[in-house]
């Protein structure tokens, strides 16, 4: 309508009630106050008034690409984290503690066990360092267990913090115990006078050994009366021998049988010797008594040996093999008057 006035994008239109026409300009706007932008990370940006946006303000506004920014590498122990400092816009990258332990280069959870030297058993704590602001790593001296067995020496070695036991004996059981037997050395049971235990080593293995002494056969009618002792050892028995005692010889014979002998001469034993035999009168039977003692086979086996016949034909023939002898009383004949 004629003289009707308006507002319009941002300009007052009238219409001209002569001409009809319209005339438009633009509204006026409150000039701003100059500003500078002073915090880091801010620059001066033109933009519509909130309450006008017909109108246009400059103001400061935050724009990251502008920010230095300084990306740290964190040490061992230590995790980058991003924050917002207080007099501007721009990112500050910081470290702070992962809550660790840092040894030789590694981080360590807590409760893990930490590799220090031999002679310790390290752990990382929960308890952070107010230094290195790292957890601390708590060690105790390693417990050597040196006890040893029997038979062996807890043997000390030169950068090893526990070393360890080392056999050095031999040990040999008996029923009333251990005993320990050096290198080199014998022993002999208490009880057992004919068995000696000697220790030897080769190349650090060890070896315990018995040897048994073997006793002659004995027999006390062939000794002189009270000569019968022990050998130094205490194993065996033994005398003075009486003269010409009775013993075991041997001769070699071949044997011969129906016509039939064998091939070589075969090794006979036989006995041979005196014995003590004697007689002696007794006053409380008023008589002479005698005591015959004979020098005979003690023990004996059956021997088979070839026997070579006419027309190189051959038999078996079975003869006694004398093994002791010795004297045993027999049955004096009786006395002719």
């Amino acid at each position: 309508q004629p003289r009707e006035a308006w507002e319009h994008n941002c300009q007052y239109c009238t219409c001209d009630e002569e001409t009809l026409n319209i005339s438009c300009f633009p509204r006026p706007c409150v000039k701003s106050p100059p500003i500078n932008c002073t915090k880091e990370g801010f620059v001066l940006k033109i933009k519509p008034r909130l309450d006008d946006p017909c109108c246009t303000e400059t103001i400061c506004e935050c724009d990251i690409k502008t920010c230095i920014i300084n990306k740290t590498a964190c040490d061992l122990g230590f995790q980058p984290v991003i924050a917002i400092s207080e007099d501007g816009c721009c990112p500050i990258f910081s470290c702070i503690p992962k809550g660790v332990c840092v040894s030789e280069g590694v981080e360590f959870k807590p409760g893990a066990m930490v590799p220090k030297s031999s002679c310790e058993d390290c752990v990382c704590t929960d308890e952070q360092d107010v230094l290195t602001r790292t957890n601390r790593i708590r060690c105790v001296p390693v417990k050597c267990q040196t006890t040893c067995q029997q038979g062996f020496r807890y043997v000390e070695e030169e950068g090893q913090c526990c070393s360890q036991c080392q056999q050095v004996a031999c040990v040999a059981t008996f029923p009333f115990g251990n005993v320990t037997i050096e290198v080199g050395k014998s022993y002999k049971a208490p009880f057992d006078n004919c068995t000696h235990y000697t220790c030897t080593e080769s190349a650090g293995q060890f070896s315990l050994t018995s040897t048994v002494k073997v006793c002659l056969p004995f027999e006390e009618s062939n000794c002189v009366p009270g000569t019968v002792d022990v050998t130094p050892d205490g194993c065996c028995k033994t005398c003075i021998d009486l003269p010409h005692k009775c013993k075991r010889n041997v001769k070699k014979q071949y044997i011969s049988h129906k016509n039939c002998r064998s091939a070589a001469p075969v090794s006979m034993p036989f006995c041979e010797g005196t014995c003590s035999t004697y007689s002696v009168y007794s006053f409380e039977t008023r008589e002479m008594e005698h005591k015959c003692i004979c020098c005979h086979e003690k023990r004996s086996h059956e021997v088979k040996v070839e026997l070579v016949c006419s027309q190189h034909k051959t038999v078996q023939f079975t003869y006694v093999h004398i093994d002791e002898c010795g004297c045993v009383e027999t049955k004096c004949p009786m006395r002719r008057t």
